[in-house]
Formats: C-alpha cells, sequence, structure tokens
C-alpha cells in the first residue's frame, strides 16, 4: 500500500495531493529533510503512523488508502484518505 502512495505523490502534477498533505501540516522533505511530519489539528504535536487500510477493507465505495494517525501529545487520532482509482 505505501507503495501505491508513494507512487501516486510522485504523478501528482498539479501539487493537488501535496497541497492537501500540508494543509493537514505535513512537511514537504525539500523543506524538512529527509523525514516528513504530519502534525496535529488541535495541538500541533507529531502524529504517529498507526497502519494502513484499503477502502474495502474498512467499507468505502472505490479504490483507495485509508491511514491511521495519533497524536503523541493529545492523543487525538486521523485517518487520511487517498482515492486511488480514476475517480474524484
Amino acid at each position: 500500500m505505501m507503495e501505491e502512495l508513494i507512487k501516486k505523490l510522485k504523478e501528482d502534477h498539479e501539487g493537488k495531493i501535496k497541497q492537501g498533505l500540508i494543509g493537514l501540516g505535513w512537511t514537504p522533505p525539500s523543506q524538512k529533510g529527509p523525514q516528513t511530519v504530519l502534525r496535529c489539528w488541535f495541538c500541533g504535536g507529531e502524529m504517529i503512523w498507526g497502519s494502513d487500510f484499503d477502502f474495502e477493507d474498512i467499507g468505502y465505495e472505490g479504490e483507495g488508502i485509508v491511514s491511521s494517525f495519533s497524536c503523541q501529545k493529545c492523543r487525538a487520532t486521523a485517518e487520511v484518505c487517498l482515492r486511488t482509482d480514476e475517480e474524484g
């Protein structure tokens, strides 16, 4: 699943996916170094990746990946969805 996400990010010619991730607090590698950080919407803490699921695994229609994250500081959780089919 991560390979598919990386492929989609590389094909993101218009920058829509990257802009959406930046809006969630993601720092592009070119601005921070080799690591990227997703920041918590509530407290600004670092979000830690938990797992990935296919859309089918959680009952979503279409094809895509759902990644789950949790905050180290306030224990908030977040799901980030990436549609990988041609719809939407």
